[in-house]
């Protein structure tokens, strides 16, 4: 039986780059959100805010981990 584990996918555009990416979401720590990738995530993301001057929120899902 295989059990299920999700992540939330932001599909952002790089205003620097002009490059699509992808950060994966995957659960809280107490406060902290831990993201995949905690360098790029600290790249688009700050320890407070939860929006980016660096990228645009194209879209938000729930996708299956792998």
């Amino acid at each position: 039986m295989k059990i299920h584990s999700y992540v939330i996918a932001f599909n952002l555009f790089d205003k620097a780059s002009g490059k699509f990416e992808k950060m994966y979401f995957r659960n809280w720590n107490g406060r902290e959100p831990h993201f995949v990738d905690k360098k790029r995530a600290k790249h688009y993301f700050g320890e407070k805010q939860a929006r980016s001057n660096q990228a645009i929120t194209l879209n938000v899902r729930v996708e299956e981990s792998e």
